[in-house]
């Protein structure tokens, strides 16, 4: 096996597991997400951290013009997604406030939780009132994240 690294998880050649460590498997969870972002390294991140949380079906995309095109289709094909996590601020594109707000015009139901290093911005201060459920503040550990969705997954 490779070495392991803090808070990061490694697939098993024997078993095609992901684990976090040797002797601890992660049960694997239904839940769709997608996960929106112009940084490739922090798509790439998220998609780690929540495959070593047990969440097997994550895409991602690069910005919101995209993910709406991928949330439609999903729907479209009767496996939306659960859960976004939609990066606030795309560059040269459509970012996390302008896509949730075209989401909630097609489905008032959709679920995402807005992520952004901006800790000062209106959004990620009253999120709510923009039609998220939740806030991830970049950058975060793989609890945080996995609390983000936890609460988010749990809100009526």
């Amino acid at each position: 096996l490779p070495v392991l690294q803090q808070n990061e998880a490694v697939v098993c050649q024997s078993t095609d597991k992901v684990v976090d460590s040797p002797s601890e498997a992660r049960e694997k969870k239904t839940t769709k997400i997608l996960i929106m972002d112009d940084e490739e390294m922090i798509s790439d991140m998220a998609k780690r951290m929540l495959g070593a949380l047990g969440y097997d079906q994550v895409e991602a995309s690069p910005h919101g013009e995209d993910a709406m095109k991928m949330y439609t289709q999903a729907r479209d094909h009767g496996e939306p997604f659960d859960l976004l996590l939609l990066d606030l601020t795309i560059k040269g594109g459509m970012g996390g406030e302008e896509t949730i707000e075209k989401l909630h015009a097609m489905n008032p139901e959709v679920r995402a939780i807005v992520c952004s290093g901006y800790s000062k911005d209106p959004v990620v201060a009253n999120y709510a009132a923009y039609g998220f459920i939740g806030v991830l503040a970049k950058p975060f550990s793989r609890n945080e994240l996995d609390n983000a969705i936890t609460k988010a997954l749990n809100k009526k």
